[in-house]
């Protein structure tokens, strides 16, 4: 899709179990390719959504990319190392 519609900028996500795909392999040629495609500035992060206040725990991997130049910076959390009870819960 990326390729199709080349935005200047996106956001990819999926299950971290990705990164067990070919041991890594598959995230690695999925970023080159990318870059390949101009979004230079290519990476991946694995984030919590508990650690930025939603109410589950859910690991989720993000791949962004952008053609700018500057590197991409990932979101703080917002809540990251609190204890158990300082979480958001429903």
């Amino acid at each position: 899709m990326v390729k199709r519609t080349k935005p200047f900028s996106f956001v990819l996500e999926n299950v971290p179990g990705m990164l067990s795909i070919q041991n890594g392999e598959m995230v690695e040629k999925v970023i080159k390719n990318l870059q390949s495609l101009g979004y230079k500035n290519s990476e991946y992060w694995i984030l919590n959504a508990v650690d930025y206040g939603v109410p589950q725990k859910r690991k989720r991997i993000f791949i962004v990319g952008s053609k700018n130049p500057e590197k991409i910076i990932p979101p703080q959390p917002t809540h990251e190392n609190f204890e158990l009870s300082k979480y958001v819960t429903v």
